[in-house]
């Protein structure tokens, strides 16, 4: 398991995008896995993780200790990274069947807009 700040930092050091890459591509570049990313961005959207109202919230190390819209693309951010969620019709067959034909996926752009 990677810890919050090892994603971080492989986010800064990742090269300007030219194109939006698939959520899948983009945890393959950090390497780490999707669920991870996924973990990721829900500690970075949320500014921590844990639950205020259970007293188990735990901040983000800082400058990432704030709320973070990784999906506003009119704002930049911190770490200069954006989704935006599409149709995707690459789902992979399971057993021979296809559970979906499409599916929304996160297409990832690094750098500013």
């Amino acid at each position: 398991m990677v810890s919050f700040l090892q994603v971080a930092q492989a986010v800064n050091t990742l090269a300007t995008s030219t194109y939006w890459i698939h959520e899948s591509t983009l945890a393959e570049r950090l390497g780490v896995t999707d669920a991870d990313l996924e973990g990721w961005v829900k500690c970075v959207r949320e500014g921590g993780s844990g639950a205020k109202s259970k007293n188990t919230f735990q901040p983000n190390p800082a400058p990432y200790n704030v709320k973070i819209n990784f999906a506003d693309l009119s704002a930049d951010n911190i770490l200069n990274l954006h989704y935006q969620e599409n149709r995707c019709n690459a789902i992979p067959k399971v057993n021979g069947e296809v559970w979906s034909l499409y599916s929304f996926a996160r297409y990832y752009f690094v750098g500013m807009l």
